[in-house]
């Protein structure tokens, strides 16, 4: 039997519709464009995604042609330059867990976590923040599936390869990517680091404990909870206002 990729057969192509971002005009989109022109103002209008499978699938150029996979390839990485590292982290995070759901939007919750923390410590730098929030769940999900009772060295090994990995492609500099290393690397040791940016990664994760626990009537037992789990003013802070 002869198999097609869904994203290309036309038995599988859908149309969507964008608002045209100059006029406002609906433009109907079949899930194999990337650009339309659009029929009213007739300016061009670019969707906000591209098929995922064209960055890494060996078959890509065959699959839908040579010109328009030079074209998917050259938008991607316009697209990539354009982006923020949290971007494109985040890229990286949905590209590795594909359809794990769960892992990504604990990720993105982690996130929003930190953007309140930060906002209120300007000493912080978020860029490691975020990288070391996103980069810690594929740490995690590569050491529970290749070992069963690893030591030490080995959770600070595979960290160091994840880390090293991920940030060198997207070219960040090497005083970041050891930042990010020994930030994942002690809390996924158990060990403490005297860093603002540590504090921030380590306050939101106490979020999603405190969510998992939270059942306290006691506002004054849960005002005491919550100053002795957060490290950060600005987070305990965040916490009351959410909880008290």
């Amino acid at each position: 039997m002869d198999k097609k990729c869904p994203g290309t057969d036309t038995r599988y192509l859908k149309i969507e519709i964008k608002k045209c971002p100059y006029c406002s005009y609906d433009i109907e989109f079949f899930s194999d464009e990337i650009k339309v022109i659009c029929p009213n103002c007739k300016k061009e209008v670019l969707r906000e995604e591209v098929p995922s499978c064209i960055s890494w699938c060996k078959y890509a150029k065959e699959c839908i042609g040579e010109e328009k996979w030079n074209e998917i390839k050259r938008y991607i990485e316009d697209k990539q330059q354009k982006m923020s590292i949290k971007e494109q982290l985040l890229a990286e995070l949905r590209f590795y867990f594909l359809n794990n759901v769960n892992q990504i939007l604990y990720t993105h919750k982690l996130i929003r976590y930190a953007e309140n923390i930060i906002i209120e410590e300007p000493s912080a730098n978020s860029n490691i923040v975020f990288a070391s929030l996103i980069l810690y769940k594929i740490v995690e999900n590569e050491i529970n599936n290749k070992y069963k009772q690893p030591s030490i060295d080995i959770k600070k090994q595979v960290c160091r390869d994840v880390v090293e990995k991920v940030l060198n492609k997207l070219g960040i500099k090497k005083q970041v990517i050891k930042e990010v290393y020994l930030i994942v690397s002690s809390y996924y040791t158990k060990e403490k680091l005297k860093n603002i940016n540590f504090d921030i990664f380590c306050d939101t994760q106490n979020f999603i404990e405190l969510e998992k626990k939270f059942s306290c009537a006691d506002k004054e037992k849960l005002k005491q909870i919550i100053d002795e789990t957060f490290i950060t003013l600005s987070a305990k802070n965040l916490a009351k206002k959410i909880y008290l």
